[in-house]
C-alpha cells in the first residue's frame, strides 16, 4: 500500500507511551512569558507570534544551520540514547471498524458542536470510509515509517532546533541510518506496530485515520476527535501551518489545543498526548491572541489572525479581508473603506470591533451583523447586562483629530446599539463615551494591517 505524504499525526496505543517533552539534557525549554495570564494589550503581540513561528525554534531559540555530518550525527546520537528499548507485546483486540465507525460518527458531532465556525461537516459516510483499522502490510509501508520516525524524532532530539526540512534527503538519509541500526532499529520496529492511529490526506476529501486494533475505547473517542478536528483545518491555515519553522511540531500543537476543547474533563484525565505541542502552543500563540481568534484561523484560515508579517498571512489578509499590507497611503485609504469590517471576541464579555474606515466612525457591515449575534445569543437572554463602547484610532494624523474621531466611533455603536432595540437604559457611559484617541493601540502602527486592527471600536458587557 502507498502512502502520500500529506499532514500526518500519530498516536501512542497504551497511555504511559503518550508523547510528552523529550528527555533532558537535549530538552531546553523556551524562555517562559514575563507577563502572567494573556496579553492581548501589547502593541508588539503579533510581532512575537511571527517571531514564534517564523524565525525561533520550538525550543525558543535560533534555528541552526545543518551541517554533515556533525548535525546528522548529533541527532543520531541523541536518539540512539533516548530512544527507549521496547518489548515485544502481544496486541489484543479492543477494536473493530463497526466500533470505529461508530465513534467516529459521534466524536464529530461533538466537534461541530463545539466549534461554530465548522460550516460544512463532512458527509456520514465520507467518515465511515475514511476510518480503518490498521494490518501488517501497513506497518511496513516506508513512508508511513518515515512518518511516524519524524514524531519520534521530535520527542527525542533537537531535530526542530535545526533549519532541515523532512523532504530533505539528508534527512531520509539520517532516517535511514535508524532504521537500519541494530540496536535501535528493531526497537523502531516493535514501537511502530503499538501506533494507536495514524492519520493521512491534506482534505476531507482525501484524509483517512488509521486506528490500531488494540486500541481501548477511551483513547479510541480521544484519537478520534483529535484527528476528525484534522479533517476541518481550512486550505488557507495549512498552506500557512506549513510555511513555519516547525510545521509538524505546530500543526499537531493547535490541533490538539483545539481538540482538548472538545474532550470531557474525565477523557482530559491523564492525557499527556502532544503535551510538549501544547504547551507551546499555549505559551507561543495562546499568550498572546485569543482562542476564537485560533479557531478562526484553523477552522476558516483566518491566519492572520495569530500573526500578520509572513508572505503567507499578508497574503490571506488580501484574499479574505479586501485591504492589501503593501497598499500606498492613498490606496490604504480608499480599501479601508470598501474592505470587510473584522470582529473580535477578546472574551465572553470583551469583543472587538475592527478595520474601521480611515477617518470614518461608522459600522461596517460586519459589525452590524456581529452585534446581532452578540445581542441573539447573549443580550436577549440577560436583560442585566449593560454595555459599553470604547472608541480608538490608528495614529495617522493629528493627536487630536484622533481624539475625537475615536469619540466619534464609540457613538455610533451605541446608536447602533439603539437602532437594534437596545434600551438605553443598557448603555453606560454614553455621553460622552470613553475614548483613547491613538493612545492604547491593540498592535503597531507601522503597518496597514496593523493600523486597521487599531481603528476599532470595543465593546465591554457589564453585569451591573
Amino acid at each position: 500500500m502507498g502512502v502520500r505524504r500529506a499532514h500526518r499525526t500519530l498516536h501512542p496505543l497504551a497511555a504511559n507511551q503518550a508523547v510528552t517533552s523529550r528527555n533532558r539534557p537535549f530538552f531546553i525549554p523556551g524562555i517562559p512569558l514575563q507577563k502572567k495570564g494573556n496579553d492581548f494589550e501589547s502593541p508588539t503581540r503579533y510581532e512575537e507570534t511571527h517571531e514564534n513561528l517564523f524565525v525561533s525554534a520550538p525550543s525558543g531559540k535560533a534555528l541552526k544551520p545543518w551541517v554533515e555530518p556533525a548535525s546528522a550525527d548529533l541527532i543520531f546520537k541523541q536518539f540512539k540514547k533516548n530512544f527507549p528499548p521496547q518489548p515485544a507485546v502481544t496486541v489484543p483486540v479492543r477494536t473493530t471498524e463497526s466500533q470505529a465507525d461508530t465513534d467516529a460518527l459521534v466524536a464529530d458531532q461533538r466537534i461541530r458542536k463545539a466549534f461554530p465556525e465548522i460550516t460544512k461537516p463532512v458527509p456520514e459516510a465520507r467518515l465511515r470510509k475514511a476510518v480503518q483499522i490498521m494490518d501488517t502490510k501497513f506497518f511496513k509501508d516506508i513512508d508511513f515509517r518515515r512518518q511516524w520516525l519524524s514524531n519520534q524524532m521530535l520527542m527525542f532530539t533537537d531535530i526542530e532546533d535545526f533549519n532541515i526540512s523532512e523532504k530533505d534527503p539528508r534527512y531520509h538519509a539520517l532516517q535511514g541510518r535508524l532504521f537500519k541500526d541494530s540496536v535501535v532499529g528493531p526497537a523502531i520496529s516493535i514501537k511502530i506496530t503499538l501506533q494507536s492511529a495514524f492519520a493521512m490526506g491534506d482534505t476531507p476529501a482525501s484524509r483517512q485515520i488509521f486506528l490500531n486494533k488494540g486500541i481501548s475505547a477511551g483513547q479510541r473517542m480521544t484519537t478520534l476527535i483529535h484527528e476528525i478536528v484534522h479533517f476541518y483545518a481550512h486550505a488557507d491555515y495549512r498552506a500557512w501551518i506549513d510555511s513555519t519553522v516547525a510545521p509538524r511540531f505546530y500543526n499537531e500543537g493547535l490541533t490538539e489545543f483545539l481538540a482538548r476543547l472538545v474532550m470531557t474533563s474525565k477523557e482530559l484525565t491523564g492525557r499527556t498526548s502532544y503535551q510538549d505541542r501544547v504547551d507551546a502552543v499555549k505559551k507561543d500563540i495562546a499568550g498572546f491572541v485569543p482562542v476564537t481568534d485560533i479557531r478562526k484561523a484553523f477552522f476558516q484560515g483566518e491566519v492572520w489572525r495569530i500573526e500578520y508579517q509572513s508572505d503567507k498571512a499578508r497574503k490571506m489578509f488580501r484574499k479574505q479581508v479586501g485591504l492589501s499590507p503593501e497598499a500606498g497611503r492613498k490606496k490604504e485609504v480608499k480599501q479601508s473603506g470598501s474592505s470587510s469590517g473584522i470582529a473580535q471576541e477578546v472574551s465572553p464579555h470583551h469583543f472587538r470591533f475592527l478595520n474601521l474606515p480611515v477617518s470614518g466612525d461608522q459600522p461596517k457591515p460586519e459589525h452590524i451583523a456581529f452585534f446581532k449575534t452578540l445581542k441573539a445569543e447573549k443580550l436577549d437572554s440577560n436583560p442585566a447586562l449593560k454595555l459599553k463602547f470604547i472608541g480608538y484610532a490608528s495614529d495617522t494624523g493629528p493627536a487630536w483629530y484622533n481624539m475625537d474621531l475615536s469619540r466619534r466611533r464609540a457613538e455610533a455603536f451605541y446608536q447602533l446599539a439603539v437602532a437594534e432595540g437596545i434600551p438605553v437604559s443598557r448603555l453606560v457611559d454614553r455621553n460622552p463615551p470613553e475614548h483613547h484617541g491613538e493612545s492604547k493601540p491593540t498592535t503597531d502602527n507601522d503597518s496597514v494591517i496593523g493600523r486597521a486592527f487599531n481603528r476599532r471600536v470595543e465593546l465591554i458587557l457589564q453585569s451591573n
